[in-house]
């Protein structure tokens, strides 16, 4: 293997090479612990490394990096055994040796840490953080998965010559461990709210963000978390339009699956569901009476009457939000229009009164006794909220609607409890 630029950098009492090697060479060099035959006689200290996921490989992480020309991601950590750092020669070495022309004095302090890896073919390169990006790697490259099967996409041997940016470190078990728990114990999921945000293969996601920004307005829609307080001037959250955006597609379009939302429909397809979701959206918010009015002014004139809905009105809530649109669709399903569902759900009796005494009964499905929001009756709480509005059961489903009810009532069991009274047409 040829020489390779390299920057020696020091972090702590660790020495480490910032290097660039072609993608080629990192899949068919790097060694994957686990799929080594010495991998089940390890000590339990060696066992630092888990095991790969390869449904994850091949499903997720693989195709991305075949069909996205746009693909990249960050440094790949290896451990590098049979390594010594005499192999590393610096351009100051280099000068002196007389093989290269010593930088100008205006450069050296800039240029002391830059030379080159001399690698000897001997050294075993284990990654510390990146293994299932290099098996990725390795499969997208030739199509072919674990156990030497054809995966279900076209792989990209174009991509062995690219060129992906590692961090290496001498393997000293103690440290190697060290690394790896560190960099993996500490590293942080990122949220729902920030998937959405960054997500440009999942069209609910997408479509998410172009209602927020178009037609709710950014500013009162909340990012950082899926509830709002009492202070908050927003009107909902990113996640609640993102649960609203499928739901509404799904029963239109069909569900999508997880796969469905890793690569985008053709455009066609893309504009179909933009055009559903948007006029969605705007027409139940000009509908429904208590949204219409919170969205009327949506600059800082606007903030008071939206934190008073939210304090005195469940539609307000981001949870009951959802319910209602549960049951918009209920409505819908039942041959309802959309106007006639509207009417109806602006007639339900959505107040949050002072006194918790003077709640109504049904009111069980979407608050706790300590009147906190509920969010596992969810369902339960969109088909209740359908029936009040006019939904037509069947006996047996209303039985079932009953049955329910009566075992998520504040007054657990009771056969004095009965379904709340639908309002009228």
């Amino acid at each position: 293997m040829a020489p390779v630029p390299a920057i020696k950098a020091r972090l702590g009492n660790t020495n480490y090479y910032i290097i660039s090697m072609k993608i080629g060479d990192l899949a068919n060099r790097a060694k994957i612990l686990s799929e080594q035959p010495e991998w089940k006689d390890s000590t339990i200290e060696e066992l630092y490394q888990r095991k790969i996921n390869y449904n994850r490989v091949e499903n997720q992480i693989a195709p991305y990096l075949a069909k996205t020309k746009s693909r990249f991601f960050g440094s790949v950590i290896l451990a590098a055994r049979n390594f010594d750092e005499d192999q590393f020669e610096s351009l100051e070495d280099l000068a002196g040796s007389g093989l290269v022309q010593r930088p100008a004095k205006a450069y050296r302090g800039a240029t002391s840490g830059v030379g080159v890896i001399n690698f000897t073919g001997g050294e075993s390169l284990e990654p510390l953080d990146g293994q299932h990006r290099i098996k990725a790697l390795k499969y997208a490259i030739d199509g072919m998965g674990s156990s030497d099967k054809k995966l279900s996409f076209s792989p990209d041997p174009d991509l062995a010559n690219e060129d992906v940016c590692v961090i290496l470190v001498p393997h000293e078990l103690r440290r190697s461990r060290k690394i790896f728990t560190t960099v993996n114990k500490y590293a942080k999921n990122t949220t729902t709210s920030e998937n959405i945000i960054v997500n440009d293969d999942d069209i609910i996601a997408c479509i998410t963000r172009k209602v927020a920004n178009e037609i709710i307005g950014a500013r009162l829609v909340n990012i950082e978390t899926n509830t709002l307080t009492a202070k908050s001037n927003c009107f909902t959250t990113l996640t609640t339009i993102y649960n609203i955006t499928e739901a509404v597609l799904s029963n239109k379009f069909g569900a999508f699956s997880a796969n469905s939302k890793k690569n985008l429909p053709e455009k066609t397809t893309i504009r179909t569901y933009e055009n559903a979701a948007e006029n969605f959206w705007e027409q139940i918010t000009k509908d429904i009476d208590k949204w219409r009015l919170a969205l009327e002014n949506k600059g800082p004139g606007g903030d008071d009457y939206r934190m008073e809905m939210r304090k005195t009105n469940l539609l307000g809530k981001p949870t009951v939000q959802q319910v209602i649109i549960a049951a918009y669709i209920r409505l819908r399903k039942a041959k309802m229009s959309h106007n006639q569902a509207c009417e109806r759900l602006n007639k339900i009796y959505l107040t949050i009164p002072a006194d918790p005494a003077d709640r109504p009964d049904w009111y069980s499905v979407c608050m706790t006794a300590g009147n906190n929001m509920h969010n596992k009756l969810m369902s339960l709480a969109g088909r209740i909220i359908a029936y009040i509005a006019g939904e037509d059961l069947t006996k047996i489903s209303k039985d079932k609607l009953l049955a329910e009810y009566r075992k998520n009532h504040w007054d657990k069991g009771s056969s004095k409890v009965k379904l709340p009274p639908q309002v009228k047409a």
